[in-house]
């Protein structure tokens, strides 16, 4: 009896590590909800943004220009994709918007339960920057 009681201990043992050790590391396939190519004076050139997605949910628009994704630069699909990919539950966008101005776009991302509801951004805020 008190090994299967031990065996039962480290068994939960284990899982509220890995439960622990998954809830620190980021949410696999996450997305902005668009889809952009390499511009020619740097970042990521929004071509099309996806309706309820947090790029949506953030304001942005094809044209807009994404220069950093959490303070890393994206100039390629590469950067873009482990930029994204290393999103928790906060996000920070500077934008080089429309009308050649910069902004800085933040907001919390929620996910609903797994494989039911994609990503959305909440308490987004925004101001204009500077020219990173």
């Amino acid at each position: 009896m008190k090994r299967l009681a031990r065996t039962i201990l480290t068994s939960l043992a284990t899982v509220m590590v890995v439960a622990v050790v998954a809830a620190a590391q980021p949410v696999q396939g996450m997305t902005l909800g668009i889809q952009a190519e390499p511009n020619h004076g740097g970042g990521m050139l929004v071509t099309k943004v996806f309706a309820d997605y947090p790029a949506d949910d953030m304001g942005l628009a094809p044209g807009d220009v994404i220069v950093t994704v959490d303070g890393d630069v994206v100039n390629t699909h590469a950067q873009m994709r482990r930029a994204v990919d290393n999103i928790r539950d906060h996000v920070t966008l500077v934008v080089k918007k429309r009308n050649n101005g910069y902004e800085e776009v933040s907001a919390d991302i929620v996910y609903g339960s797994p494989g039911t509801e994609r990503p959305h951004a909440v308490k987004v805020k925004s101001k204009t920057v500077p020219r990173p």
